[in-house]
Order: structure tokens, then sequence, then C-alpha cells
């Protein structure tokens, strides 16, 4: 399992931070004794779990578990949920306000992984939705030598052949690999039909694993880079995209009159970047 985990000598900061924040009149000594150096309970060995318990904190879920440790230790999970282990002995209060403290790196890290908070493993199951280019298809699973995939777009059907042995996991990158191919066609008709509406003319494009941005124009080369993630939105969410960065050509930052730009071609574009955020792209079977 992948995880992130704070390094060291950023953990052992959390005595200082509490003698500036909500524990006052005390010293190190005295904070690291009453919260970080007891025993557990029954005389269990360092690092043994005394108590669990899943908890949320500003959205996020967390696994909070009281450990015989001296420190704090906030791991990341594969689903993007949150490991706090603290001291047997620690206030929850704060544990919590702790955590809230680091809170802009857990997310910072969950964005550069890709993970999102509480998002589940996807399982390639009969029934599952994936979603492509804004609709939601039901996924058929079908036993077979090699993998395949046949798109039924009437019927929001999408069959994988998945060879045996094969794990979620290999299932997930060869759609990814489906996934990217669909989205090229749609970007390579959008960005001609952009080109021509606009005079803007881009040097070349292509599709990368970002998942912090929609898309990306490298100036003064004039390339764009497009998420691989797109293919989730529907056309005109990538037709925009496709026009944003196109106008960073001409205009490289946000300005009025970059927004100006683009709006004057697609009135449209504030509803279109609101919907975008709605989109999840992924469905359990339903039960």
């Amino acid at each position: 399992m992948k995880t992130c985990r704070i390094p060291v000598n950023e953990i052992r900061l959390w005595g200082r931070f509490y003698l500036a924040g909500s524990i006052k009149g005390r010293n190190h000594r005295d904070i690291s004794r009453r919260m970080g150096r007891r025993t557990g309970a029954g005389g269990k060995g360092r690092g043994s779990v005394i108590k669990a318990e899943t908890i949320e904190i500003s959205g996020l879920k967390v696994h909070f578990y009281r450990k015989n440790i001296k420190n704090m230790y906030i791991r990341l999970q594969e689903d993007g949920s949150v490991v706090l282990s603290v001291p047997a002995g620690m206030p929850e209060k704060t544990a919590i306000d702790f955590f809230k403290f680091r809170e802009q790196w857990i997310r910072k890290n969950q964005m550069r992984t890709g993970m999102e908070p509480g998002k589940p493993v996807r399982r390639y199951a009969p029934g599952e939705k994936y979603r492509l280019f804004g609709e939601l298809y039901t996924i058929d699973i079908k036993p077979a030598g090699r993998y395949g995939c046949k798109i039924d777009r009437d019927r929001k059907e999408i069959c994988i052949s998945v060879p045996p042995h094969k794990t979620a996991i290999d299932t997930d990158k060869y759609m990814n690999q489906v996934s990217r191919k669909e989205l090229r066609i749609v970007l390579e008709e959008a960005v001609e039909k952009w080109e021509g509406i606009t005079g803007v003319r881009c040097s070349g494009w292509s599709v990368s694993s970002m998942t912090s941005r929609w898309g990306l124009c490298v100036t003064p080369a004039g390339t764009l880079r497009f998420s691989a993630r797109l293919a989730q939105q529907p056309v005109d969410a990538i037709e925009y995209v496709v026009l944003h960065e196109l106008a960073h050509i001409t205009y490289p930052d946000h300005s009025r009159n970059f927004w100006n730009y683009v709006y004057s071609y697609m009135p449209e574009a504030p509803q279109i970047k609101k919907e975008m955020r709605m989109i999840i792209d992924y469905l359990p079977p339903s039960e």
C-alpha cells in the first residue's frame, strides 16, 4: 500500500506547536511527559494500538489510533482516507488541532497523488458505472484470452474482456488506455474546431496524467497539455478547456482581458466550469 508520511523532523514539531497554541503555561518537557511518554494499559509494547475509531475532521475521513508511541503520525491511504496515530494519553482536541494545522499538507498530497478523500477503489465488477464524456455506462465483464473493450453508446454499456488472473488494478490501467484513446479523438476535433474559430494555433498538444488541473498552456512555445481525466467530462466541457488553453497563447495570465476573450466565444463557460466540479468518476454497482 502506497502511503505518505510527514518527515520525522516535522512530526517532532508538535510539542513546540502547542506551546504557542492551545496549551499554555507548560514547558516542552512537561507536555512530552504528560502526552507522549506514557506506557499503554496492560503494559503493551511500543507501537501497539490502545484504541481505534473512525472520525471526520474538516470533511476528511480519519482513522484515529491511540498507540504506545511518542509522536504523532499522519499517513494517507490508497483510498484517500487518512490515518492519524497519536500517543495514548494525548487529548483528542490536541490531536484534532494538530491535524487541522497539517490539513493543507494532507490535501496537497492527496491532489499530487490523485487520491480523493473517501474515494472507493474501482473493482470493475458487473454493474459498476463508468463515466465517459459525461455519460454513465454500465460495466459488463467477459472472460477472455486478452483485453478488449466494446462501447455500446446506444445502450450505454461497456463490455470489457478480461484475461484470467488479471487484477482490478490491471484492468484499470487498460481502461485508462482506452479512455485516453477516445479522448484524443475528441480533443483532435475540438482543437481543430477552436483553432479555426479563434484563428489561434497551438504548436502541438498532448494528453498527460495531470490531476491538479484540466489543461496547461506552455508559453511561449504554445504547446497544450490536457489531463486524461477530461475523458470523464462532457464534450462541451472539453471544448471549454481547449478554448481556455488556446486563449493563454494570447493572454498568458487570467486577467480581465483573458476572461473577456474566453466569454466572448463561450458565454456559458462559467456554468460549464461549475458543472465540471460536480463530476464523480466512480459509482459502485447498484445494490
